[in-house]
């Protein structure tokens, strides 16, 4: 027997300059399907780019260079969802940054059993934010 109904839940991330709304319009075109109902059930439109050329960032990227005097900072996109989203609805610039050199084995244990840093990055990453404060 035959299925005559279908139901698909989609967690989409949704590119800079995109909204909730172009993205289900966009969804709505590719699929072309007048029987297919299409709604978002939630979502959050992209968090604003925040501005390179002020001090909050200035400041950030002189931490980084006392921090690690051999990196070169550079603005970057972040596609994961964070917090950082709410607080763009009061403050023009929110940078999503982390100041701990994390190694392969660190990184892929993000959010899972066993998350951990070493304790040399955690003391590296505190170095940044005493610096960071310290220049405020």
């Amino acid at each position: 027997m035959l299925a005559t109904r279908a139901v698909v839940h989609l967690n989409i991330r949704i590119a800079l300059g995109e909204t909730v709304q172009s993205t289900v319009d966009r969804l709505r075109r590719v699929i072309d399907d007048p029987s297919v109902e299409l709604r978002g059930v939630s979502g959050n439109d992209p968090s604003p780019v925040s501005r390179a050329d002020n001090e909050a960032f200035a400041l950030i990227s002189a931490a980084a260079r006392a921090t690690y005097p051999d990196a070169t900072g550079a603005p970057h996109v972040m596609v994961q969802a964070s917090d950082s989203r709410h607080f763009s609805q009061i403050c023009d610039s929110v940078y999503r940054f982390t100041p701990f050199d994390l190694g392969k084995a660190e990184l892929t244990a993000l959010h899972a059993a066993g998350e951990r840093i070493s304790v040399a990055a955690l003391h590296r990453g505190a170095g940044f934010f005493r610096h960071l404060v310290r220049s405020l």
